[in-house]
């Protein structure tokens, strides 16, 4: 059977029957996709009291003549570990409340009018005392948290991605490990013929020893490193030393960044740079 142009269930969307009002969410609830609340806004809400705006579209951050006033006291009270009187966070909320008014929000800048300034540096009424609070209290904890911040507040994730990145070019490096003296001894080629020499005396068959065999070796090596010359154990420490030295020196480089050059990454390696970022921020 064919259909034609004229059959309204091709020409027409299917109504389906609402569901009980009851049911149906309003159109804004259905169609605003929903953003996980924090435990603090979620009481918040509860009881019907304002937080504020998140820290989004600039709303928060210091600018104007908020970060002129914490500009003016970083440099008479910079953080550099030196210690302060505690009065200077007073003189601080005292320097800011006297050029912005709490009557503003965060993002609103004090108008450049004098008449106008005045007028919301005025007292606050009866009503207004507990809105007053809630703002001067704001204003103070930001201020507070903003200059205890200072100098700290991206080492750690500064710290997270020059890892990441270190990982991309030498992913697990591990430090150098120093070997003990009398296997260098064994490693050496004037002195491995030697042991090679004595261990198949003692073990004409190494088959015998299984997994045991490379003990075996390193046994035989610490018995004839012991009977050397002073002279011969100096040598090898010595050159033991060297070949460590060289080996830690390049662990360094490699570890710092210095030696990764970002424009010879490959695609595997900003393959594992995602992967990497995602295991860092889902653990």
């Amino acid at each position: 059977m064919s259909l034609s142009s004229d059959d309204d269930f091709v020409n027409e969307k299917p109504r389906l029957p609402a569901p009980p009002s009851s049911t149906l969410p309003s159109t804004s609830a259905a169609l605003k996709p929903s953003r996980k609340l924090t435990k603090r806004r979620r009481e918040a809400n509860a009881k019907g009291e304002r937080l504020g705006p998140d820290r989004k579209n600039g709303e928060t951050d210091f600018k104007g003549v908020r970060k002129e006033v914490m500009d003016a006291h970083l440099l008479k009270f910079p953080r550099n570990g030196t210690r302060h009187p505690p009065t200077h966070r007073s003189e601080l909320n005292a320097a800011f409340e006297a050029r912005i008014p709490w009557r503003l929000a965060w993002h609103e800048e004090p108008p450049s009018d004098v008449e106008e300034l005045a007028h919301l540096m005025r007292p606050a009424e009866p009503h207004e005392e507990t809105l007053r609070d809630e703002h001067l209290k704001f204003n103070r904890t930001k201020l507070q948290n903003l200059y205890d911040r200072q100098g700290a507040s991206t080492g750690s994730t500064k710290a997270l991605f020059k890892r990441l990145a270190q990982q991309l070019v030498a992913p697990n490096v591990k430090p150098p490990h120093r070997r003990a003296d009398y296997q260098h001894y064994a490693l050496m080629p004037e002195y491995r013929p030697r042991v090679q020499d004595e261990f198949d005396k003692k073990h004409p068959d190494p088959s015998l020893l299984g997994k045991q065999r490379i003990n075996a070796f390193m046994n035989v090596a610490r018995e004839l490193f012991g009977k050397e010359r002073d002279e011969v154990k100096e040598h090898v420490i010595d050159d033991l030393n060297k070949e460590h030295t060289k080996s830690l020196s390049a662990y360094k480089v490699r570890v710092s960044g210095k030696g990764v050059n970002t424009n010879d990454l490959t695609d595997e390696h900003r393959a594992r740079y995602v992967l990497l970022t995602c295991q860092t921020f889902h653990t």
